[in-house]
């Protein structure tokens, strides 16, 4: 079945959990017990990945209760930021108090959260190869531009890219840079499917510094009426449809916006309308990256 090919490539994040988090996010963060509702009801779907990160607040002690107390596991992915900072122990101190605060004995993916830090790593080989053959299964990097991904693709020691990708960030954007990658042999994970919950925005109330993506946002909206899709949908299922993407990542506020992501996956769409999404093509590239959202 199609859901389950989907839900196999699902990595639930977990930034909502831990911090009041996203554009559009209305309902702020949820309370533990929703927290802990949330992870149950995405084990028991088969969601087999979470994301996370040191940097989410209290997202890894959370999942680290939901390990102990319901004595179910996940993989997991966490990300690991201030390396470059950091001396070889202070490295695997890091590494040692994730792996406490998650209740886990190996970390599946260690991601480094600021392409600085890899690079600053890349050149310490020995430190790299240690991890991996201890309690890391696999190094990745977490990029935001076609660059970045291009340079990671290169070091062998990294197996997992995680990159954007969205119905704005979409193939037009980054499709060479994964092929490049996929050459490589390279595992592509993406996030930021929602832009922070931008798709959901009404179009006439944008931020003023948004502003430039009210006629691409309006190209969407076009494709959805055509196809008789929602936005909801077209932006969740875009990125299962390319075959060039191992995993995606998406957050939830909500037990009842798990369920609501999980029913979309199970709905027939048609591929062809992902071809009219392929072609949007959004010049102001800057705007991609809600780091760039401040006002001027």
């Amino acid at each position: 079945m199609i859901e389950q090919a989907f839900i196999k490539k699902t990595v639930l994040g977990t930034v909502q959990l831990g911090l009041d988090y996203g554009v559009n996010n209305s309902s702020g963060q949820p309370s533990e017990s929703e927290s802990q509702i949330i992870l149950d009801g995405a084990h028991s779907k088969g969601i087999q990945w979470l994301d996370t990160a040191e940097a989410y607040g209290n997202s890894q002690s959370l999942i680290g209760r939901f390990h102990s107390n319901s004595k179910k596991r996940f993989k997991i992915i966490t990300k690991s930021h201030g390396l470059n900072k950091c001396s070889k122990e202070q490295v695997i101190d890091k590494v040692n108090q994730s792996l406490k605060e998650l209740e886990i004995d190996s970390i599946d993916i260690l991601l480094f959260h600021h392409f600085e830090d890899f690079l600053y790593l890349s050149q310490e080989k020995n430190l790299l190869e240690s991890l991996k053959d201890t309690k890391i299964n696999n190094l990745g990097v977490s990029v935001y531009d076609n660059d970045e991904i291009i340079t990671a693709a290169n070091h062998k020691l990294i197996d997992v890219i995680q990159s954007p990708f969205n119905l704005l960030d979409n193939k037009n954007q980054r499709g060479h840079a994964f092929s490049y990658a996929k050459e490589k042999e390279k595992e592509i994970h993406v996030r930021s499917i929602f832009l922070q919950g931008l798709f959901f925005m009404d179009i006439n109330n944008l931020p003023p510094q948004l502003s430039p993506l009210k006629h691409h946002l309006t190209q969407l909206k076009k494709i959805s009426e055509q196809f008789n899709v929602s936005i909801h949908q077209m932006a969740l299922m875009y990125p299962f449809f390319h075959q060039s993407i191992d995993k995606v990542l998406f957050g939830v506020e909500s037990s009842k916006q798990l369920e609501d992501n999980i029913e979309i996956l199970s709905q027939d769409i048609l591929a062809e309308l992902f071809t009219f999404i392929d072609e949007v093509f959004v010049k102001e590239k800057h705007l991609l990256s809600p780091a760039n959202w401040k006002p001027a």
